[in-house]
């Protein structure tokens, strides 16, 4: 994280710098991490790419990031993530199973509406 935070001036303390940019997120994020979630530090944002064995594995990095998120972090991915799961559950219509993929559901328009606002 050292390397990181010295070549774009980020805002990370003495005990941040000796931790790997993983672990960072990790420790900033609530809860779990997850594919997607994103830490604002400075002028930079971090964005989980990749997990492996439930360790954060590949972090891109947002050079200018947009508006700030009105989401806590992690809330939005993990949000989207219910949704995708929600849609492929089979849905029982006069006794057959259809997928829900076939029309989005009111959370999905409403979290597309929302990340368009952004």
């Amino acid at each position: 994280m050292s390397a990181l935070a010295d070549e774009y001036d980020l805002p990370v303390s003495r005990q941040q710098r000796d931790l790997t940019v993983g672990a960072l997120m990790a420790a900033l994020l609530p809860g779990t991490p997850n594919i997607g979630d994103r830490v604002t530090l400075g002028t930079v944002e971090l964005v989980i790419r990749d997990m492996r064995d439930g360790e954060i594995a590949e972090v891109g990095l947002i050079l200018e990031p947009g508006r700030p998120h009105l989401l806590p972090p992690g809330l939005l991915s993990r949000a989207q993530a219910v949704a995708r799961r929600l849609r492929r559950r089979p849905v029982s219509v006069d006794g057959t199973a259809e997928s829900a993929e076939r029309r989005p559901s009111r959370l999905t328009a409403f979290w597309h509406a929302l990340i368009r606002r952004r």
